[in-house]
């Protein structure tokens, strides 16, 4: 390419600068939160009937004081997007005006539920499309499509408020053995295709209430509401024999090589002595450290 030629400006089109819209299936209808302790979170409308509270078990969860155990509910019908107030303490309102029978949202309503405010955006609305995909890249570790470090703490802090009643709460914490050997061995490419094929060989052993987040480096850490120490060592085992048992493929010089990795877990349960969310983390991560300690490859909690 001539000095000239990179010097040219490329003429954008009226394609080019307009982003083409989501198909209205990959674009749900959803709530934005406005204001409250998770400002900027999307929540996709998608099952006929959405319930709304601070409640553990609503399908829509803000743990906010002001927000009724059971707030709202939301149905879908055909197109349209219906909110209802659940005999909430507080009350549920509409672009200010307080609800008192079922209503259609419009695009852009604003919804109040206590002092909680949530941004209605319709399946229709680019911008609640390009919100989530900037939500995604704050919230999403690039390197293997799961949460990330801040997403964790935030998380953590809300399921710690949920579990102070009955300390139903587990965290587990795993880190890959020996992985600086991996990169050092095979270069760091290979480690992160290490990286991202240990996370797609746990992540379908996990339902969608446990958090599975990269803590950074090779430590990663699943969060488990509403869930015992017993319960979370049995799935960590489980995890860490899944692991055990895959063969990754890596190449080196041209030749392909299957790699086998192995991962050190510690098992935390939140206990009535402790007195704030890292708390826990770090009883985890002491697990962690007496599993490295005690050989590697294996579970402790």
């Amino acid at each position: 390419m001539s000095p000239n030629e990179e010097e040219k400006t490329v003429i954008a089109t009226l394609k080019d600068r307009i982003p083409t819209p989501p198909k209205p299936e990959g674009n749900p209808p959803s709530f934005i939160q406005y204001t409250g302790e998770a400002v900027g979170k999307r929540y996709l409308l998608v099952k006929e009937l959405t319930s709304i509270g601070r409640g553990a078990q609503m399908e829509l969860c803000i743990p906010e004081a002001s927000v009724s155990r059971h707030h709202a509910d939301v149905t879908l019908q055909g197109t349209q997007v219906r909110l209802s107030d659940a005999g909430s303490a507080n009350g549920t309102y509409v672009n200010e005006k307080l609800l008192t029978a079922a209503t259609v949202l419009q695009d852009q309503d604003m919804v109040r539920l206590g002092t909680v405010v949530l941004k209605y955006m319709s399946a229709e609305n680019l911008d609640g499309w390009v919100h989530d995909k900037m939500h995604r890249l704050s919230t999403v570790d690039g390197g293997t499509g799961i949460y990330n470090k801040q997403f964790l703490l935030d998380a953590l802090e809300a399921e710690w408020r949920k579990a102070k009643s009955t300390h139903d709460l587990t965290l587990l914490y795993y880190d890959l053995d020996h992985f600086k050997r991996v990169n050092d061995t095979y270069g760091h490419n290979a480690g992160d295709v290490v990286l991202r094929e240990t996370v797609n060989a746990i992540r379908p052993l996990l339902n969608k209430y446990q958090l599975f987040c990269r803590f950074g480096g090779e430590e990663f850490v699943i969060l488990l509401p509403q869930t015992q120490l017993a319960a979370g060592k049995q799935l960590g085992e489980i995890l860490r024999a899944t692991m055990a048992a895959c063969d990754i493929k890596l190449e080196k010089d041209g030749a392909a090589i299957i790699h086998r990795q192995t991962l050190s877990m510690g098992v935390a349960q939140m206990s009535p002595t402790m007195l704030a969310p890292r708390e826990l983390l770090e009883a985890a991560d002491q697990k962690l450290y007496t599993a490295k300690q005690g050989g590697r490859n294996q579970v402790v909690g």
